[in-house]
């Protein structure tokens, strides 16, 4: 499989991030699985939402990283994650696409970003933006993850695995039985240090958000471990007696990313992002995680 990576002057001539995707296909051939990543950091965790195509794991992260720069994180790409320098020119872009008020779009094959959080010089942790069509979406991925995903997977790296959820899946080509599936295949690759955190996304689509920072978590849990039972028991606490009052070996979480809407005329959707308690909540449980691998 072979990918293209647009010219930095027709990415300038689109202007932002998102238009990126319109042209890529302009000159060089990258065959992804002849690539090595690079993690500077081999100790620190990295966060990666796991999920299928139009998840919004993207918008996701986006909705992290500004919050995380909000109270004063410094939040940047890794430009060197792919040793490509057209790939280094598209990180930057994805960078400043952190402040964008449009929606990002869904990702390309090359679109697979690291992202390095930090405070006061302390390194804290990474996020990875990879796309879904890698970890979970298409019938190749599903059996063979390939390179960049086994590299980071397998790698030395702890992986807080943020496994996405919503209230329906509303892709055409995947159901909950082939993500179930995916799902399965990734947790025979977690080392015994890694995390879960399952991540009801997209909770502002149901009547369980009841104000801008109220969620009834308690009936979300309870749809989510009746709809995705099969998803849920894979985590299952292997011990009866832990399991009454852990069921489950992964937090909980509920997520909105914002409010979107779509504007006549021009292309893609723009957004409002989410009241702060959302990455707030996702962020202190990330950080409990880091906390727990030093």
């Amino acid at each position: 499989m072979k990918i293209h990576i647009a010219e930095r002057s027709e990415i300038e001539k689109k202007g932002t991030v998102e238009d990126i995707v319109q042209v890529y296909e302009v000159e060089e051939l990258v065959d992804p699985e002849s690539l090595t990543v690079n993690i500077p950091r081999s100790y620190l965790p990295i966060f990666m939402p796991f999920r299928y195509c139009c998840a919004g794991g993207t918008m996701l992260i986006r909705r992290l990283c500004v919050y995380l720069r909000d109270i004063g994180y410094e939040v940047n790409v890794v430009k060197d994650f792919l040793s490509v320098k057209k790939y280094q020119r598209a990180a930057e872009y994805y960078e400043n696409s952190f402040d964008s008020s449009e929606a990002a779009p869904g990702n390309s094959t090359m679109d697979q970003y690291l992202i390095e959080v930090s405070k006061n010089n302390n390194s804290i942790c990474y996020i990875l933006d990879m796309q879904g069509e890698m970890q979970a979406h298409n019938p190749r991925a599903r059996k063979n993850p390939g390179s960049l995903f086994m590299q980071i997977v397998c790698g030395d790296n702890p992986i807080i695995w943020g496994i996405i959820i919503e209230k329906e899946i509303k892709h055409r080509n995947i159901d909950i039985d082939n993500y179930r599936n995916s799902i399965a295949r990734i947790k025979k690759l977690m080392k015994p240090f890694d995390k879960i955190i399952m991540i009801f996304n997209k909770i502002d689509e149901t009547s369980f958000m009841l104000s801008p920072c109220t969620v009834n978590k308690k009936g979300a849990y309870v749809y989510a471990r009746e709809k995705y039972s099969d998803i849920f028991n894979l985590f299952q606490t292997p011990n009866c007696f832990q399991r009454l009052v852990h069921p489950y070996s992964f937090d909980f979480v509920t997520f909105s990313t914002g409010t979107y809407s779509f504007v006549d005329g021009r292309q893609g959707y723009y957004y409002a992002k989410s009241n702060n308690c959302f990455p707030m909540t996702l962020w202190e449980h990330i950080v409990k995680f880091c906390n727990y691998n030093r």
